[in-house]
């Protein structure tokens, strides 16, 4: 069982590799999915980021609830489908249309 700076070094190896599929990163690193979808969140949580809940039911249409902690200048953690995307405050408007366009074809 891995303790919590083991769990944190993994999730900043997971967000600096640049994946989005969590499920495949935590099978590659033979870590449970929902341990490492835990720690996922407490340490973006922790970061001031913000989250989208995973366990909000996921419908078309719908608006999801947003937590924001801690600075004023959060970022944004999008989960769809197993796909998590990141976003900085200073963000492509338009990359994030096309990403958005290419979940909604998945």
């Amino acid at each position: 069982m891995l303790n919590r700076e083991e769990w944190l070094l993994l999730v900043n190896e997971y967000k600096q590799s640049g994946q989005t599929n969590i499920k495949a990163f935590s099978t590659s690193r033979q870590v449970g999915y929902q341990a490492f979808r835990y720690w996922l969140q407490k340490s973006s949580l922790e970061n001031g980021e913000v989250v989208i809940h995973p366990n909000v039911e996921k419908s078309k249409g719908k608006l999801l609830p947003v937590m924001i902690q801690g600075n004023a200048n959060p970022k944004l953690h999008l989960n769809v489908n197993e796909v998590d995307v990141f976003l900085e405050a200073n963000f492509d408007v338009s990359l994030l249309k096309r990403v958005v366009t290419a979940l909604k074809e998945c």
